[in-house]
């Protein structure tokens, strides 16, 4: 009964605080949500081998060599109303191996710096998208966005999806809520707290709360990319549960935000081994690095890239068919490098499952 009275006390709470909250708020709370939803969405297509609408298609210098392997560029496209340009505020790469029956997903901080030379005075990675290279060699779109992940990471860019964040709080409610088990302790600063070792059900307004709240951590980013893994595994354990007939409907809700390159084919080939995909077998990463404030001629907060430790972290979980890159070769810039906490951020799904 315990149980059940801290679910309820999250999803009423919840509820109350975005009736009271203006229709655009609500709808940039939830964008965390989508974009968290965006990997799962691939899972879902090639499960029910669906085709998508095509749109931009990306430079095929960019793909792999080795056909045991496919490295998809996920964004979440921010264009909410009042915004002069689109953002790409979740930027990630996943890496499905075929051969080994393994999976990846490199999360790219939003405010990742790679330099005013390329993105002009706001020289954030999230930028690229609206504005290109600011050379112009580079038009803007999502093309530019996989060709600055190879010039800089030195990985091949196969397909990408993107997904924008309007009006689809439903898909959580179609799913019938997500469980989501704690790897922590989060006080939400409004009276509800999640803990540790717990699962919680959460509803569509719930769950857009709780992937989107970011002030009471240390470091706010991080802190949400944390909490959202925590959602991504039960959404993943929600889907893998979820019979295709309901699946069906769930796609129908978010097709008309979904962008992407993929074929048929691509599409029957992820088919034969992503539903069945273990938790214990798919790894999160998270780029490494250290905030740093007030930089470049904005002043603003910024990700550093930790070179090292990133070329590791790429060597060893994204690389498992081609020659390993030194970090001399990739492209990134280190603003500073004062600790290694950080550094260590690969974790197995399994650690978020229940």
């Amino acid at each position: 009964m315990k149980q059940q009275s801290r679910e309820t006390t999250v999803q009423t709470r919840t509820t109350k605080r975005n009736k009271k909250s203006k229709k655009r708020r609500a709808r940039r709370r939830f964008f965390a949500t989508l974009t968290v939803m965006v990997t799962l969405i691939v899972v879902i297509v090639v499960v029910l081998n669906l085709r998508v609408k095509p749109s931009e298609q990306l430079d095929p210098a960019l793909r792999s060599a080795s056909k045991n392997a496919v490295n998809i560029l996920i964004c979440g496209i921010d264009n909410e109303e009042g915004r002069t340009e689109e953002n790409t505020d979740v930027i990630a790469v996943a890496n499905f191996d075929y051969k080994n029956n393994t999976a990846a997903l490199f999360q790219i901080p939003r405010d990742t710096w790679v330099g005013e030379d390329l993105v002009g005075s706001y020289g954030k990675i999230n930028g690229l998208y609206a504005n290109g290279y600011v050379d112009g060699s580079v038009a803007p779109g999502i093309g530019c966005v996989a060709q600055a992940i190879n010039d800089i990471f030195q990985l091949p860019i196969d397909h990408y999806v993107t997904i924008k964040m309007e009006g689809m709080r439903e898909v959580i409610d179609a799913l019938g809520g997500i469980e989501v088990t704690m790897t922590k302790t989060i006080d939400f600063q409004n009276g509800t707290i999640l803990y540790e070792g717990e699962t919680y059900v959460l509803d569509g307004i719930a769950a857009d709360w709780f992937v989107r709240f970011r002030n009471g951590y240390n470091i706010p980013d991080l802190g949400r990319l944390d909490t959202q893994r925590m959602f991504f595994a039960g959404l993943l354990k929600k889907l893998k549960d979820t019979p295709n007939s309901k699946l069906l409907g769930v796609l129908r809700a978010v097709y008309p935000y979904l962008e992407t390159d993929f074929r048929i084919g691509d599409l029957l080939k992820l088919a034969t081994e992503a539903k069945q995909l273990p938790y214990e077998s798919i790894t999160m990463l998270r780029m490494p690095g250290e905030p740093v404030q007030q930089y470049g001629s904005r002043s603003l907060d910024v990700w550093s890239a930790h070179i090292q430790a990133t070329a590791d972290m790429l060597n060893k979980y994204m690389r498992a068919y081609e020659e390993p890159v030194p970090a001399e070769d990739l492209n990134l810039i280190e603003i500073q490098n004062t600790t290694s906490e950080y550094d260590d951020a690969a974790n197995s799904m399994d650690n978020y499952s229940s």
